[in-house]
């Protein structure tokens, strides 16, 4: 009884105090708060007191998904010392806590809470939770004001700024995106972003720390942990190559590193800029002090420490890979639980199988075509799977390349090969290359491979790495192979060893016309600075190939590596109907491209009865006149007519002449058993 009327005349009190500061408002409406919040609806402002008896109010309203929506709760500090709080709430099948906010609208306290131009992910039924700094335990009380709007200047891509102190340990942001108030100008998250092709080069920031574009970024050991960890994700479940620089410079796509004092105190932050008139993403992860991110009192907001069972501990791989996300292109996902959701959840942890979700996966698919077959991920298929590597400027790439689905613990049957499919030296300088790989390392359910260049710092190679299942695609018969300027050695699949003079015409046994695929890879060429040595692994249409090498007269110490390897395919299968046309599961066919400065984009009238195939392309012929010059070529397989893949590729020769020539030899294999 006696804590009714205290409690009565409390409200009382305080409506007195409310009625007058809303009279100096003017025209505005405000109306009381019921007891717990109640509802409110866009253009009002309602009202309510927060105390130790009643320290949390719940405003209900309705919105629409596309809403840009701003709530701000002021204090006056005529009516106590209110520091607000706010959480964001949407009620679907089940309450869905979207973001919150201390103290970011400022007021005569500096302690308002306030979200603004927050774009609805749905329509429905949503809750603004008011309440006090420290909530159930905090200690300071008074009148506030909660105004709703909708409208503003937002980016409207699904989040909000959110800055202050973090209650509880439900979710914190993993980045902060208000425009207006990006270090530089513009802040990736709403997906609006992309580079030219399905790869991107990144490095971590000097150890001791550098200004990139504003932005104070530094490395330890650690952030590379998680960044190998994080381009490794995009790789197995995308297909995006992200490939490592050793030093960052004004080539490198994404530089990476620790900062502190971001805005907001999220979990990281991702910027564009431009550094030497080349686009360049930052991507800062929040260090605070020693690993620990605390707000203006001291009291712990998180750490990076995952394990520690306090509810304030986030994984460093799996917030890096959120952020490498955006710095690929992708926007916030709205589906809970998915890695691009905008809120990170304490104690999860990285693997390489977390959840990316179908939406972020179709955005990925709309900017990249290359990524994929029909709308299906090209990179994890029944029997095969690859990516690409660019080697630039003498910097080494790597790309760790998923083992191909259904190999499973069958390792015996994991094959590993890799191909040149650019060409790209200087007009100086020769440089030479070397792909490797690692096929024992399967630990992480990929294999790694590495491609270096030497002899010149203005040169790029691009190579093509896969895997292939040998119980899907047996190795028929073929050979590894050697050649210098007048000589070919070879070991075939028994171990043999051969020698020949060039030029030297091996007959193939198996019969190309039934279920069978010749593939030439070549994946190392050794010269030095003055030759313009060149080779030849050229299909004679005639179940035979020659082997050969162009050079000058300086030719001493080069030579060229690769396979031959006549693959076919397990099941019924049927015949080649026709020199480029099949009914099978792979096909093949060449592209010469002769001169300077050529470039086509063309269907190359290959084609597969099955939607899920691969393809890629490989510089079987690579023959300079006089000089060195470029050549490189790009293969997508298709969606085509009738159920068919059609394999679609660019090709390009530049800085030759007229006698510089290439081939390239085009492959497309089909992907499902």
């Amino acid at each position: 009884m006696n804590e009714t009327l205290s409690r009565t005349s409390r409200i009382l009190c305080s409506t007195f105090v409310i009625a007058l500061i809303a009279s100096l408002l003017g025209s505005a409406q405000v109306a009381l708060a019921e007891e717990g919040g109640g509802w409110i609806e866009y253009g009002q402002t309602m009202q309510g007191v927060i105390d130790d008896n009643d320290y949390i109010h719940y405003w209900h309203f309705n919105g629409n998904a596309g809403d840009v929506v701003t709530a701000i709760a002021s204090a006056p500090s005529a009516a106590g010392n209110l520091d607000t709080y706010i959480d964001f709430w949407y009620r679907g099948t089940e309450w869905q806590w979207l973001t919150f906010d201390d103290n970011s609208a400022g007021g005569d306290l500096g302690s308002d809470a306030g979200l603004y131009s927050y774009s609805l992910p749905y329509s429905g039924e949503y809750v603004v939770a008011v309440s006090r700094y420290g909530q159930e335990d905090g200690t300071t009380s008074g009148v506030y004001f909660l105004y709703l709007d909708m409208g503003g200047a937002g980016s409207g891509s699904g989040s909000s700024s959110s800055s202050g102190s973090y209650q509880g340990s439900e979710e914190v942001p993993y980045d902060y995106f208000e425009e207006g108030d990006c270090p530089l100008g513009y802040c990736l998250t709403s997906g609006s972003f992309s580079w030219p092709t399905a790869q991107a080069s990144f490095c971590i920031a000097s150890s001791y720390g550098d200004d990139y574009q504003g932005m104070n970024l530094w490395g330890d050991n650690t952030i590379q942990d998680f960044a190998s960890n994080a381009a490794r994700y995009w790789m197995a479940n995308s297909g995006f190559n992200l490939y490592q620089h050793s030093e960052c410079g004004s080539d490198t796509n994404i530089v990476i590193g620790w900062t502190s004092g971001l805005q907001g105190n999220p979990l990281g932050s991702t910027y564009v800029g431009w550094y030497e008139s080349n686009q360049q993403v930052l991507i800062g992860m929040n260090f605070g002090s020693g690993g620990v991110v605390t707000d203006e009192y001291g009291a712990t907001l998180f750490h990076w420490n995952p394990w520690s069972g306090d509810g304030r501990g986030y994984d460093g791989s799996l917030v890096l890979t959120h952020e490498l996300g955006h710095a690929i292109g992708l926007g916030h996902d709205v589906e809970t639980g998915m890695l691009m959701y905008p809120n990170a959840t304490p104690g999860a942890t990285y693997s390489d199988s977390y959840s990316l979700g179908q939406d972020s996966l179709n955005e990925l698919l709309v900017k990249y075509p290359s990524l994929t077959v029909g709308g299906v991920n090209q990179y994890e298929k029944v029997g095969f799977s690859g990516a690409y590597l660019t080697s630039e400027n003498g910097y080494q790439d790597s790309v760790w390349v998923p083992l191909p689905d259904g190999v499973g613990s069958r390792l015996h049957d994991l094959r590993a090969s890799c191909t040149v499919v650019g060409y790209l030296p200087d007009t100086d300088d020769d440089v030479a290359f070397s792909c490797g790989w690692d096929i024992n390392n399967t630990s992480s359910g990929s294999v790694p491979f590495y491609l270096d260049t030497y002899y010149s710092d203005h040169s790029t190679v691009i190579a093509y790495a896969f895997l292939w299942d040998a119980n899907v695609y047996p190795v028929l018969e073929g050979f590894a192979f050697t050649m210098n300027a007048d000589t070919i050695w070879f070991t075939d699949l028994y171990g043999n060893q051969f020698q020949y003079s060039l030029p030297f015409t091996y007959r193939v046994n198996t019969p190309l016309l039934g279920n069978a695929a010749p593939v030439v890879n070549i994946y190392r060429y050794e010269t030095n600075t003055e030759d313009e040595m060149g080779w030849t692994v050229i299909d004679n249409m005639d179940a035979s190939f020659t082997f050969a090498t162009t050079y000058p007269s300086d030719w001493e110490d080069s030579y060229v590596q690769g396979f031959l390897h006549v693959m076919g395919w397990s099941g019924s299968g049927t015949p080649r109907t026709n020199t480029f046309g099949v009914d099978a599961r792979a096909d093949w066919n060449y592209y010469q491209l002769c001169g300077d400065n050529s470039l086509n984009r063309m269907d190359t009238g290959l084609d597969i009865w099955e939607t899920n195939a691969s393809a890629f392309s490989s510089l079987s012929v690579y023959a300079p006149w006089d000089k060195d010059f470029g050549a490189y070529s790009l293969a997508r397989a298709e969606s085509g007519h009738g159920g068919m893949t059609n394999l679609d590729v660019e090709y390009m020769t530049e800085d030759g002449n007229s006698n510089s020539c290439a081939i390239f030899q085009n492959m497309l294999f089909q992907i499902s058993p």
